[in-house]
């Protein structure tokens, strides 16, 4: 038999015993066995049928379920309201640091760079390819920066650009007449200043973005 069925069949009998003792209270008072006597039972059970009697079925049954062992310390509805919170505040916590650990993670070196004159070479070390950026004769190179996912090359003619997903060199020409004046490359991400622009570079997409100053 489910123990709540167990529960409510132990509390009913409870609910029947108290209703006989008042019915035996009032036969010793002299009310007798006749008509009096089956009011005073009727009244007894109204009584420990209305409002009151839910309220003692509520401590009937945390006692009834206590008794059988099991680790319940509260009321149904409120344990049950309980671990709704606990279960919500445990899935709060590990989004959070999921989240947290992510943000913390550092991008592994996969990115290098090697410059042979008139030829880059890009090799990536998560994926196993080389990716080769060549100069044209008039090309000359003015600065390379390297970071653990992206690397970036600035030339009088362009700005280039690799990344560990990129697939390869990813080129920007530049203005006529337009001066670089620094870079900032980390992680897997770049930007450029310069006197006309400001550009970034995203070296899992391997594109370009630019705005005028």
């Amino acid at each position: 038999m489910p123990v709540r069925e167990q529960c409510l069949q132990t509390a009913w009998r409870r609910i029947s015993e108290n209703g006989v003792w008042l019915y035996r209270r009032y036969q010793r008072k002299g009310a007798g066995t006749g008509t009096e006597g089956y009011a005073a039972y009727c009244r007894a059970s109204r009584l420990w049928r209305s409002a009151n009697a839910a309220a003692m079925l509520n401590r009937m049954l945390v006692q009834v379920v206590l008794n059988k062992k099991m680790m319940i310390r509260y009321p149904l509805p409120m344990t049950f309201c309980r671990c709704a919170a606990m279960l919500l505040a445990g899935l709060f916590a590990w989004s959070a640091g999921i989240v947290t650990v992510a943000a913390d993670e550092e991008v592994e070196k996969a990115i290098f760079l090697f410059n042979d004159g008139d030829t880059l070479t890009a090799g990536n070390a998560q994926s196993g390819q080389f990716f080769t950026l060549e100069l044209s004769a008039r090309e000359k190179l003015v600065e390379q920066f390297v970071a653990n996912g992206v690397a970036i090359v600035v030339t009088n003619q362009r700005f280039a650009g690799v990344g560990t997903l990129s697939g390869g060199w990813n080129s920007l020409r530049r203005i006529a007449g337009e001066t670089f004046i620094s870079a900032e490359v980390r992680d897997l991400s770049a930007m450029l200043v310069t006197s006309d622009r400001l550009l970034t570079y995203y070296g899992r997409s391997g594109t370009w973005a630019q705005t005028k100053r």
